[in-house]
């Protein structure tokens, strides 16, 4: 279904040395994991590179969005599709958006330490 969709890209796994830069320039991440995740080093890592997160109700990743404010958190089908508009919708202002990115950068660099 959203393979279709001009923002969206499914990439793979890819080697190290490229995700920072996919990061920088992603408007987000996107978490589809359908099983309970302890902790999100995914999430943790986009966050170090100002990139908002989406993620499942399930795990830890729940917890990063939650306590950072850096993005959405949904647990259902039409729930991801409702955080997706969302996000687009703040895309098209940059005072909705900037803050998220910059609550992700402060997450990431709170991560670090």
């Amino acid at each position: 279904r959203w393979s279709s969709h001009p923002a969206v890209r499914f990439l793979g796994q890819l080697p190290y040395e490229r995700l920072g830069s996919l990061y920088r320039d992603a408007l987000a991440l996107i978490l589809p994991s359908a099983g309970y995740e302890v902790f999100g080093q995914v999430v943790t890592e986009a966050f170090a590179h100002a990139t908002p997160a989406v993620v499942t109700a399930a795990g830890g990743s729940r917890e990063l969005v939650d306590r950072s404010g850096a993005g959405a958190v949904y647990s259902g089908a039409d729930e991801l599709e409702a955080a997706l508009d969302a996000l687009a919708r703040s895309l098209e202002d940059d005072e909705r958006y900037r803050p998220a990115r910059f609550a992700a950068l402060l997450a990431g660099v709170r991560a670090s330490d």
